[in-house]
């Protein structure tokens, strides 16, 4: 059934080839929903709340490398 199945969508068939060639993503992040949140806090900072986006974006961007420096750290 399978083979019939890939002989019959080429596209499928493909997608799996493509699997030999994959591999995982290294997680970067501590925590990926904190990020987001933090992202988004910063997002609405600057655009809802007005802040000077310079501003914001120079704390953020501190914020963030403090977490790469400790994790390079480890």
């Amino acid at each position: 059934m399978i083979k019939e199945y890939l002989d019959q969508n080429p596209n499928a068939a493909k997608l799996i080839e493509q699997l030999t060639y994959g591999k995982a993503a290294p997680s970067v992040t501590k925590n990926i929903r904190d990020v987001f949140m933090r992202t988004n806090d910063m997002i609405s900072r600057i655009i809802l709340k007005g802040e000077e986006p310079k501003k914001v974006l120079q704390e953020y961007t501190k914020m963030y490398q403090s977490e790469i420096d400790e994790e390079k750290g480890e």
